[in-house]
């Protein structure tokens, strides 16, 4: 198998030799021939030489390097050759090189391109020079070097060859970066101090980037990207520390950012799919926009009262995840098919993605009834429709007219308690019944561990839901209620015991996405969803999801519309 080395280049090729031939006397003879404005009083030290090359002297110094090397020193002729001389440089090894914009940078990858394909052994790549990686622009110039490193690896490794990152020359940033690029692709990383007879190869280091939080928030991340600052502030902290918020700046995110955000968006990209640039929401008219950027600008007030918090989440993040599998679904087919969905359509659905878990807030019904917790679960569909009939203007409707009654009835009806047949199939040019089909298969694909937390959050949840059973049984036996106090202590308590078991079918799900592709005229998307361990099928939710997509009118509903959607297991993610 045929190895690509990318080898990061300094310029230890030209200070080497100029050290060389400073204690010589032939070293002004040198300096005469390639150092224009050469002051022998000035310029005494190999970094002050350095310092006065310039573009007159670059084609005679790359000559002239390049013909110091060879047997028998090339090893000690400079970082890179003594590197890639320990590591049995075979017949049909592709070389790499990356130097930074400088001019010494560029003589050395250079002299050392030109040297190795005279061998006329291995495959050679024109060295690529990263630009900015100069003072004023160093961290613009990390996020391009990162990239270039990145975008290396996965080109090689999708032709089958071996990757690996020779960290010996290049700066000490360089290295620290290629380090990581290497770790996040799982990319072997060698290097060879000048002592060392032989490189070593840098052990992983023992961290997890949880790249899930990226999944969690990477529509506020787009929007962010784009300048808008209500995204931005949604962000959680680990986040804001790799992102900066200013309008003027080429990239928002910060070196080790643009690492993390392009290996999330290589991960979710199957079969190497381009990561979406634009979502859902950039696909909205501007007037629906503002209206959708109001729902999350009063995110946190509409979930006040949360009647159930006992269960895993069910607010901002949840909806987030819903409109995450809606894009990975719905972007690659309007790409195709830009009728798809109508930007009204589009509209509808991300209206319902936001709302539709708000009735969880409510705490009596419509005849005034106390809600018990069972109650709310079942029925926070119809609680939501409520709370937007009761109050239209607090979710930013202008009254309860057409638009919010029926992005109201959406919310109802995603829930398998209401039947789809009780919709009209279409009113106003919205295809209601399609866009609610729609809703309830994503809704019921978030079935992911981010919804149930981090560890030590689920313990302590579940640990908060122990402490509350036990206050409820308390009450039971010492106040001895009677009639309905008593049925609804009795229920809170059943609700809590269902929700250790709601937690752990969450928590064995790494990672749900969904993969769309054509067939024919019909598009069939799978689901497809990734357990912690390996340990065969997960059937509670393959189960889960096909009671979901047999449901007659769901079925039909979709099939009329030239869409079919299958589960498939993927391969664990920790």
């Amino acid at each position: 198998m045929p190895r690509a080395i990318i080898s990061l280049i300094g310029i230890s090729l030209l200070t080497r030799n100029i050290e060389a031939l400073l204690g010589e006397n032939n070293f002004n003879e040198f300096a005469s021939t390639f150092l224009t404005g050469y002051n022998k009083t000035k310029h005494k030290k190999p970094k002050d030489i350095i310092k006065i090359i310039g573009p007159e002297e670059e084609k005679k110094l790359t000559g002239y390097l390049k013909d110091m090397l060879g047997p028998p020193n090339l090893a000690e002729a400079s970082a890179e050759t003594n590197s890639l001389s320990h590591m049995g440089l075979q017949q049909g090894d592709i070389l790499y090189f990356l130097s930074s914009n400088t001019l010494p940078g560029k003589i050395c990858a250079q002299a050392l391109y030109r040297y190795y394909k005279d061998q006329n052994l291995y495959g050679l790549k024109e060295p690529i020079t990263i630009q900015y990686l100069v003072k004023d622009t160093f961290n613009k110039g990390l996020r391009e070097f990162t990239h270039r490193i990145v975008e290396i690896i996965r080109d090689e490794k999708g032709k089958g060859n071996k990757v690996i990152i020779n960290a010996t020359g290049g700066y000490k940033p360089e290295s620290i970066y290629a380090t990581l690029s290497g770790i996040l692709e799982e990319t072997k990383v060698k290097y060879i101090h000048e002592e060392f007879d032989s490189p070593v190869e840098l052990p992983s280091i023992p961290v997890n980037f949880n790249l899930s939080i990226f999944h969690r928030n990477a529509t506020w991340i787009r929007l962010a990207i784009k300048g808008n600052k209500q995204a931005y502030d949604k962000l959680p902290k680990e986040l804001m520390d790799l992102i900066t918020f200013n309008l003027g700046r080429d990239s928002p995110f910060k070196p080790l950012g643009e690492v993390l955000w392009n290996a999330y968006r290589f991960a979710i990209s199957p079969r190497g799919r381009k990561f979406p640039d634009v979502g859902l929401i950039d696909k909205l008219k501007p007037e629906h926009q503002k209206k959708v950027f109001k729902f999350i600008e009063k995110w946190d007030s509409l979930w006040l009262g949360d009647q159930v918090p006992q269960m895993v989440d069910h607010e901002q993040s949840h909806c987030q995840d819903v409109l995450n599998l809606a894009e990975q679904t719905l972007l690659p087919i309007l790409d195709k098919d830009e009728n798809f969905l109508s930007q009204e359509e589009l509209y509808y659905l991300i209206s319902a993605i936001f709302l539709h878990d708000i009735g969880h807030a409510e705490t009596i019904d419509e005849h005034d009834n106390i809600l018990f917790p069972e109650d709310i679960r079942k029925r926070h569909g119809e609680f939501t429709y409520q709370m937007i009939k009761k109050k239209p203007r607090d979710f930013g409707f202008n009254g309860f007219n057409d638009e919010a009654k029926l992005i109201a009835k959406i919310c109802k009806y995603h829930q398998m308690t209401y039947g789809l047949g009780n919709l009209p199939e279409e009113k106003n040019g919205i295809r209601v019944r399609f866009i609610t089909a729609l809703l309830r298969i994503f809704d019921a694909c978030d079935r992911q561990k981010s919804r149930a937390g981090e560890e030590d959050y689920r313990q302590m949840r579940l640990h908060a839901n122990e402490r509350e059973k036990k206050l409820y049984q308390k009450i039971l036996e010492q106040m001895n209620p009677r009639g309905r106090i008593k049925e609804f202590i009795e229920s809170k308590i059943k609700f809590i015991e269902k929700q250790e078991e709601h937690f752990r079918i969450h928590s064995e799900i790494s990672l749900v996405h969904i993969e769309p592709g054509r067939l024919d005229r019909r598009w069939t998307c799978k689901i497809i969803y990734h357990p912690i361990k390996k340990r065969g099928k997960i059937r509670e939710f393959e189960n889960y999801i096909n009671k979901e997509l047999n449901v007659p009118s769901v079925k039909e509903t979709l099939a009329d519309n030239s869409l079919k959607f299958e589960v498939r297991e993927g391969d664990p993610l920790p």
